[in-house]
């Protein structure tokens, strides 16, 4: 049994495959439309061997001044800007958003265990299993959130602290900061 249009394709194919390529027209081969003539051509420039060659043009060469090294910036912070800083500044950021996706599973985690299970308003069909489930379903990857939000918050803040009481060593000079509370 053969498709509707199989019939078609198979006989433009066997026509491909019988019929010839068209034919190319022959151009003959004109040669350049322009060749030099002989008074186009030049002479070849001789040389006296007896003459010295002309001297090149020297000219003086130009002296880079040397760039000023790289330093820190006058701006810089070692509290702020160095790569302990950031790395404990975005833990501390880490560690916030981490434990704001927390809150809002956990919360609506008890929004949905406390809900009545027939209001059809909140999505729920009166069956209390299935209520259970989606608070559970919330509330385990909430807290779940909430251990790894603390640990990234706790982390970026002890690393912050341990930076304020460091030792501050640089090319002007060298210091020790403290961080006290009263």
């Amino acid at each position: 049994m053969t498709r509707p249009g199989s019939a078609a394709l198979v006989g433009l194919l066997a026509g491909a495959l019988v019929l010839p390529a068209p034919a190319r027209a022959e151009r003959p081969y004109e040669g350049p439309s322009s060749a030099p003539t002989g008074e186009q051509l030049q002479a070849p420039r001789v040389v006296d061997p007896a003459q010295p060659p002309p001297a090149p043009e020297v000219t003086a060469p130009e002296i880079a001044e040397p760039e000023p090294e790289p330093g820190p910036e006058p701006d810089f912070d070692p509290l702020r800007d160095s790569p302990e800083a950031m790395r404990a500044r975005s833990y501390v950021q880490g560690g916030i958003i981490v434990l704001t996706t927390a809150v809002a599973l956990v919360v609506g985690s008890v929004v949905m265990g406390t809900s009545d299970p027939c209001a059809k308003r909140g999505g729920n069909n009166c069956h209390e299993d299935s209520r259970n489930r989606a608070a559970l379903s919330m509330g385990i990857p909430g807290a779940a959130l909430l251990a790894a939000g603390g640990a990234l918050l706790g982390v970026g803040l002890r690393q912050r602290a341990r930076l304020r009481a460091s030792l501050a060593l640089g090319r002007a000079g060298a210091g020790v900061t403290l961080r006290l509370r009263f």
